[in-house]
């Protein structure tokens, strides 16, 4: 079968100019459809592993957030019962935000196939190792281990900041408490 493109293309039955549009809409539209198509089907994948990173981030970031609150709890009531501090505020900067371990099952499957065709063998084997994370009734993961992120620096902020012996004795603590040099901890009064 031949195809007639000088008849598509030429001048139509009444003699005027000829009609590419009922030509080229087709193809155009099959082309926007086979774009669109491959599109979506390219974006679902990653747009998954993207939302399960993006919620694992923010849990993350939560659980880092609640290990500074609560370090600056401790710190301040701790501070505020030394002898001429005062009132006290802490604030805690985390560099990172931890790391949970979960626990992983992996499964092993071996296969072997064995075929015997006109007198000779063939043999095949097939190994698949899959790794599936072990959760709970609630889709939670169990959490093997968990590491604190790690503390940046301090700010302490007391009412006897002035004095130059609760200066060294907030630095001091602050030092022994959390493991940090000097530099990494900032002593200033409290305004009232």
């Amino acid at each position: 079968m031949k195809l007639n493109w000088k008849g598509w293309l030429g001048p139509n039955k009444e003699g005027g100019k000829p009609d590419y549009f009922s030509v080229l809409f087709p193809i155009l539209l099959v082309g926007a459809v086979i774009i669109l198509v491959m599109t979506n089907t390219n974006r679902n994948i990653p747009d998954t592993a993207k939302g399960e990173a993006s919620s694992q981030e923010e849990v993350t970031a939560v659980r880092g957030d609640s290990y500074a609150k609560m370090l600056e709890e401790k710190l301040a009531e701790a501070f505020s019962n030394m002898a001429g501090v005062g009132k006290v505020k802490v604030y805690v900067t985390l560099a990172g935000s931890g790391e949970e371990t979960v626990l992983k099952d992996e499964s092993n499957m071996a296969e072997e196939v064995r075929e015997e065709a006109s007198g000779t063998f063939r043999s095949s084997q097939q190994q698949e190792q899959e790794e599936r994370t072990v959760t709970d009734t609630n889709g939670n993961p169990y959490v093997i281990r968990s590491t604190y992120p790690e503390v940046k620096g301090v700010l302490i902020v007391a009412q006897g900041a002035s004095s130059a012996v609760v200066r060294e004795q907030l630095l001091s603590a602050a030092s022994t408490l959390l493991g940090l040099s000097y530099q990494q901890i900032q002593v200033a009064t409290y305004q009232s």
